[in-house]
């Protein structure tokens, strides 16, 4: 006769109360030693009563209850998988929809059943439904979510970029090395020597991660949760027929002293695939001009994702973006086959230590036919836009061209690049809102992604690369309507 302790779980054969239950998986509730029976509840379609709450089925005969072994290096196992799959996890943890609530035993169940496997079941639970899960019943399962955030958080912290530039001043200019603060340990302070103090006083790339995570976003879980579902928009202040109240915040005229963090995700039908983070220095703004309609000078902020820890293959020297005068970052943001047919998207957001992350624009690529419209155009532009750098040999000094890296950059017949940036920002949402000096609603309509592509027929492969830089009127940070606290 098979031994079985309380909590194992077993899979029923035979006929129980005229009920076809083979393959059923249940878990041992109570034993009956001397009659030699198990009590063993169930969480299946066929043995719920009609109130939803588990039915306990008695009588089983040993003989018919084959265990099925879950081993501790294999915390699944069989039945607690089949079991947890015929349990809601909405239905056990939504408590403001009474349909869905169900009783108490239920969440005990639940709890019991992956009391064994929880390690491995939360992975499979988005942010927000492992927050749900929280809230289940039992104080465990709040240490378990806790624990699962945390082990995310950990792998974020390892995986996102740090998409600034290291420059090395230990040398003179022009020959300063630079490199992606990504090719740096995260606990190692020199990846923050390149930034000002605001910076610098987080001591380590770590800290100034968790910083960005615990005081601008609120806590792991609202970050991670942003990630997999995308920053959200800002709020709408503004509704015809209608009473709006909602919270909001522009950055004003002290704008300039407000930490700011852009983030960068890319998503691959749907779901997030990269992050990066980059923070905003002062240095930044006024970095470039643009000249308006009445001649006047127009104060912008330029950035680029500096990162070799990107979803890009390597650049090398025959990549020459059109906006710059010779150093390509390490990698591109993105490579992929030229005829992927997948949707890839890119958010850019920003965070302050005022506001709530918003979204700033999205842009939208599906490579293959960015790589037919190039074609039908007309303009891939052979050996990668060599002539640019015989235009900046001609205009700037030797030294100048030895730090920008044009004198190494060489031409190459199989990497085309299209002859100009696109601006690809979602057109259909409309450019950001914000409030101006005298208080009237003012658009964002130069607010630019300058997007870059390569058709690279190396290597025998036909390969589509994508960089970006972004670069919005200053006037964005102190006017645009964002997120509140």
């Amino acid at each position: 006769m098979t031994e079985f302790n309380l909590g194992d779980y077993v899979q029923v054969s035979g006929l129980i109360n005229n009920k076809e239950l083979n393959g059923k998986i249940g878990k041992v509730m109570k034993k009956k030693n001397k009659s030699g029976r198990l009590a063993v509840q169930f969480a299946s379609d066929n043995t719920n009563t009609g109130n939803g709450k588990p039915k306990l089925i008695k009588a089983i005969n040993l003989q018919e209850v084959p265990p099925i072994p879950c081993a501790k290096d294999e915390p699944w196992g069989t039945a607690p998988w089949a079991f947890i799959n015929h349990i809601s996890l909405t239905a056990v943890s939504n408590e403001n929809d009474d349909e869905a609530r169900t009783s108490n035993e239920t969440q005990n169940l639940f709890c019991n059943v992956i009391e064994i496997c929880h390690a491995e079941f939360l992975k499979y639970l988005t942010v927000r439904e492992t927050c749900m899960f929280a809230a289940c019943s039992k104080r465990v399962c709040l240490k378990w979510a806790r624990e699962e955030i945390r082990r995310r958080s950990i792998a974020w912290l390892e995986q996102t970029s740090r998409a600034w530039q290291w420059i090395d001043r230990s040398v003179s200019y022009p020959e300063m090395h630079t490199c992606s603060a990504d090719d740096f340990d995260i606990d190692d302070h020199k990846a923050l020597e390149t930034l000002n103090d605001e910076w610098r006083s987080f001591g380590t790339p770590r800290k100034l991660l968790e910083t960005v995570a615990y005081t601008f976003c609120g806590g792991w879980a609202k970050l991670l949760d942003v990630r997999e579902n995308g920053a959200p928009s800002q709020p709408n202040i503004i509704a015809r027929g209608q009473q709006v109240n909602v919270k909001y915040v522009t950055l004003g005229d002290d704008w300039v002293d407000v930490s700011k963090v852009l983030m960068f995700d890319i998503y691959c039908e749907g779901k997030n695939v990269w992050s990066g983070v980059k923070p905003l220095e002062k240095v930044f703004h006024g970095s470039s001009f643009r000249v308006s309609d009445l001649g006047l000078n127009i104060s912008q902020t330029c950035a680029d994702i500096d990162s070799s820890k990107t979803l890009g293959d390597k650049t090398d020297a025959a990549t020459i973006h059109t906006t710059a005068l010779g150093n390509p970052p390490p990698r591109y943001l993105l490579s992929t086959d030229a005829n992927d047919k997948r949707n890839w998207t890119l958010n850019v957001s920003l965070l302050t230590a005022k506001s709530l992350e918003t979204l700033l624009f999205t842009v939208y690529i599906v490579p293959d036919e960015i790589v037919k419209m190039i074609g039908k155009d007309n303009s891939w532009e052979k050996d990668s836009g060599y002539a640019q750098i015989l235009g900046f040999q001609e205009t700037y000094s030797d030294n100048d061209c030895e730090w920008y890296g044009c004198n190494s950059v060489v031409p190459d017949e199989n990497l085309w690049r299209c002859k100009s940036v696109w601006n690809l920002i979602n057109k259909y949402k409309g450019p950001p809102k914000g409030i101006g000096e005298d208080g009237e609603m003012v658009s964002f309509q130069y607010l630019r992604d300058h997007t870059c592509f390569w058709f690279d027929r190396r290597n025998g492969k036909n390969r589509l690369h994508v960089t970006m830089e972004f670069t919005c009127e200053d006037s964005l940070f102190s006017d645009m309507i964002l997120r509140s606290r």
